[in-house]
């Protein structure tokens, strides 16, 4: 007998704030179980997870439920705001929701929608700049208020390498540019509902691609959009909300500042359209599950290994490697925090990193999980691959790597670009391995 099982905890006692928490930050689990399937899902309000943290949020969930470490599978909603967390706390607390979700878990049924916005509400926030010859990153600052218009940002931004100051991934200057509005992204807003056989709530999930950073500012802790968006579910489906983000390394939600209340706007939006659509789909008996992890090595980057990325000792004159000099002395002074991604918990280096991918199957439905910040670019060729098979595709599956530009993202420069652990090579290496993986999983191999 197939059983369906959700629950959520509040997880203040694992921040032990010296700050208030404006939106609960939360730890959600979903747990499904078959004869032979028995696996659980669990997405926590953080941004990312070393090796360590993952390993040991793993192992409390395997003691507590007794699952196998593969069956076990960590996510995050890559929030910017929830704070660092007492990490023994925070592997109780997840271990507690894990064990609810199974306690609770029941036979069930489901029904799923897509739907996509009515407006604009995100944006692919690499652009194009001339004088570059390659992108700069948008981290935040346009959207409905500005037509997402790219101009005064770009000019900021060239302004900034003329003057050898560094990149920056904010900031707008006056401006005669033409207004080019930065394009929109992925679109898809999905959601799944699960019932009881007697209708019971169980608790439902929804999927949109972007960035979680419309709230993180310093002086509180906040689970950002997403609680807004799981509030208003649960207030209508009653049960447990669950939020996974889509492929976003190259994705930000519109949003003027930080303190514009973008947040309580885009959660309860993205809500009403996924009740919106799931009103037309109907239940179903989840007849079949499947759940699959699989390891995948990829290659690192030279410059971590080494932990210098060999730049010459001058700033060139011309603009386009003036922009990839100063890039890559950005690359150099996060050196630190890349390496402590890349050898956490490894007692010796070595010139792979391993990352997993997750499969999880109800019935028809196919969810596949991408580690660190995948672009959207990778998980549509994913997709595009098996038209007629309904995929949806989620990110920050257990360890982190960062981000993972395809190779001409790689050449044409960027923030994603200096904040990497892998080389060149390595999105080309993940999304073979996602192929077969979805393939294999596709026809029950």
């Amino acid at each position: 007998m197939i059983k369906i099982g959700m629950a959520k905890v509040d997880l203040e006692e694992a921040l032990r704030p010296a700050n208030p928490i404006r939106e609960r930050v939360e730890a959600i689990a979903l747990y499904a179980q078959s004869e032979a399937v028995h696996t659980v899902w669990v997405v926590l309000d953080f941004m990312d997870f070393n090796l360590n943290v993952v390993n040991t949020l793993k192992a409390a969930v395997c003691k507590e439920t007794g699952l196998a470490m593969d069956d076990v599978h960590i996510m995050t909603t890559h929030n910017h705001g929830a704070g660092t967390p007492d990490l023994e706390t925070l592997a109780r607390l997840t271990a507690q929701c894990a064990a609810q979700a199974k306690k609770t878990a029941a036979p069930a049924k489901m029904r799923s929608a897509h739907t996509v916005p009515d407006r604009q509400v995100n944006f692919l926030r690499r652009m194009e700049v001339p004088e570059f010859d390659g992108v700069t990153t948008l981290f935040w600052g346009t959207g409905r208020h500005d037509g997402y218009n790219s101009a005064p940002f770009v000019e900021s931004a060239v302004q900034r390498i003329i003057a050898g100051q560094g990149p920056s991934y904010t900031g707008f200057a006056p401006t005669t540019r033409p207004e080019k509005p930065f394009p929109p992204a992925d679109p898809d807003i999905f959601a799944l509902e699960f019932r009881t056989l007697d209708d019971a709530p169980i608790g439902n999930i929804v999927r949109f691609a972007s960035h979680v950073n419309t709230a993180n500012r310093a002086g509180s802790f906040s689970s950002d959009f997403p609680f807004h968006l799981r509030r208003v579910m649960q207030e209508h489906l009653g049960g447990t909300p669950m939020f996974m983000t889509g492929p976003c390394a190259d994705i930000c939600p519109g949003m003027e500042s930080k303190t514009s209340g973008e947040e309580a706007v885009l959660g309860p939006y993205l809500a009403e359209r996924a009740l919106a659509a799931l009103e037309s789909a109907e239940f179903t008996p989840v007849e079949q599950i499947d759940a699959r992890m699989q390891a995948v090595s990829l290659p690192v980057h030279q410059a971590v290994l080494d932990e210098d990325v060999g730049i010459s000792p001058e700033m060139p004159e011309e603009l386009p490697a003036r922009m990839r000099w100063l890039e890559a002395q950005r690359m150099q002074n996060s050196m630190p925090f890349l390496r402590e991604k890349y050898t956490y918990g490894e007692k010796e280096l070595k010139n792979t990193v391993d990352i997993h991918l997750g499969m999880l199957r109800f019935n028809d439905l196919v969810i596949a999980a991408f580690p660190g910040e995948t672009f959207s670019e990778t998980a549509k060729a994913v997709c595009d691959s098996f038209l007629g098979t309904d995929i949806v595709t989620v990110t920050e599956h257990e360890r982190t790597v960062m981000y993972l530009p395809p190779l001409a993202d790689c050449a044409r420069g960027g923030y994603e670009t200096t904040c990497r652990v892998t080389s060149d090579a390595a999105e080309a290496v993940l999304r073979d391995a996602a192929m077969k993986l979805t393939d294999s999983f596709i026809k029950g191999e």
